[in-house]
């Protein structure tokens, strides 16, 4: 059965409830180095299934990501119109100086005269809204962002933003059944203040895909995160002892649930990310055949004694979390 993506509306931009990340394009962090030819490939199956909606950021591989997702789509031959931009700035990058030609170099990689949506990437203690939110603005007068969005904001971080009077369309967030933190507070806020979701991570960067069975298998960019002990990777910042064994336990009950579902851990991680309702779930791909089959995760539907069947092995992941979403720091980076 061929796969065709369903649409929503985010704001007044039509989008597709699955979109495709772009983090991976040029990372050597995670991913094995893709050409230039893969990268374009991802893109055009993207749009074969029927997803308009492609994200970035200028933090990722230092501009690499941008500039690969912009020749992706001229490669594509998509007109403008035929496609959705998000991009975020770092919060590294917010003070005004910094964030005008940190911008306009976006829009230069991206090889556009304007995003769809620009999003604050983490927020900044130093620089608050208020400082940064007048220059966002002068680039929506100037046509070049159609609608601002967040990344990574709790609901204190948000409350902030909206209080400079500013229109938020979305909060990207990370969201998976390993990650359910956001569940908590986080979510109901974006919903009683109309703020989108969307659902980044969805896979947990490879570890819902089934491919990972023991800490050996996974890579020192993978074994940085909160799930792992400290000590498992040059990378990690977090200095706690993780839940190694509570994660892959979950894991191999998630593949038992998939399997009797005769679908694929990834596929499952998807169709239950879908009935959770953000308004579109942001995957990545590193070969072009995972575009399909991560799209085909729109043909389940999962009855409530399955979606039980999760929560029972999945919820205590939650608690291993402590409450803190911030995969990478002890010291929570989301308020």
């Amino acid at each position: 059965m061929a796969v065709s993506v369903p649409h929503t509306k985010l704001g007044d931009l039509d989008v597709s409830t699955l979109t495709l990340g772009t983090w991976q394009f040029g990372d050597t962090l995670l991913y094995q180095k893709q050409t230039p030819e893969v990268e374009a490939r991802i893109v055009k199956n993207a749009f074969e299934v029927g997803i308009n909606f492609f994200d970035t950021a200028e933090a990722y591989n230092d501009g690499v990501s941008e500039q690969a997702l912009g020749n992706a789509l001229k490669a594509s031959g998509r007109e403008r119109d035929e496609y959705v931009i998000a991009t975020k700035v770092n919060g590294d990058n917010l003070k005004p100086e910094r964030l005008r030609p940190i911008f306009e170099r976006s829009l230069e990689n991206l090889q556009t005269d304007h995003v769809d949506i620009l999003q604050i990437h983490w927020p900044n203690d130093q620089v608050p809204p208020s400082v940064y939110m007048p220059v966002i603005r002068e680039f929506v007068e100037e046509g070049k962002v159609h609608a601002i969005g967040i990344s990574n904001h709790g609901c204190q971080d948000m409350q902030t933003v909206l209080d400079t009077g500013a229109t938020i369309i979305s909060n990207q967030l990370p969201y998976n059944l390993l990650n359910r933190v956001v569940e908590d507070s986080i979510i109901p806020f974006c919903q009683q203040r109309d703020i989108a979701v969307l659902a980044y991570s969805p896979l947990a960067q490879g570890l819902l895909t089934g491919k990972y069975t023991c800490v050996a298998d996974c890579p020192p960019g993978l074994s940085r995160s909160r799930y792992f002990d400290q000590s498992r990777s040059p990378f990690s910042r977090h200095g706690e002892a993780g839940c190694e064994q509570q994660l892959f336990e979950t894991l191999a009950a998630l593949k038992r649930i998939a399997e009797a579902q005769q679908m694929t851990l990834a596929q499952l991680s998807l169709a239950w990310l879908r009935q959770k309702a953000p308004t579109t779930i942001i995957f990545g791909a590193s070969k072009p055949e995972h575009v399909f089959t991560n799209a085909e995760c729109v043909q389940y539907h999962l009855d409530e004694a399955v979606m039980r069947e999760i929560d029972a092995c999945t919820l205590p992941m939650k608690e291993a979390l402590h409450g803190n979403p911030d995969l990478w720091n002890h010291t929570s980076r989301v308020h």
